[in-house]
């Protein structure tokens, strides 16, 4: 599904590259997991076509670290 998307912008990275940014960007501060549908994608050898991440990072940061980027948490 999200094989050929590209991100908006000068850029145009590769969809992928938006969890592997953020996992780098939270790795600095403390530990960061992806989880849920996209492992087992991975494993069935399926495209993800969403990714879901868990962190220890308290929240304070993870909003200072993205405050210009509309964040979901729960």
């Amino acid at each position: 599904q999200h094989r050929l998307q590209r991100r908006k912008g000068k850029d145009s990275d590769p969809y992928i590259n938006h969890p592997i940014e953020v996992m780098n960007i939270l790795s600095q501060y403390g530990e960061i997991y992806l989880v849920g549908g996209s492992i087992r994608d991975i494993i069935m050898g399926k495209e993800p076509h969403d990714f879901d991440l868990a962190t220890n990072v308290p929240i304070q940061k993870i909003e200072e670290l993205f405050k210009s980027f509309k964040t979901v948490i729960f």
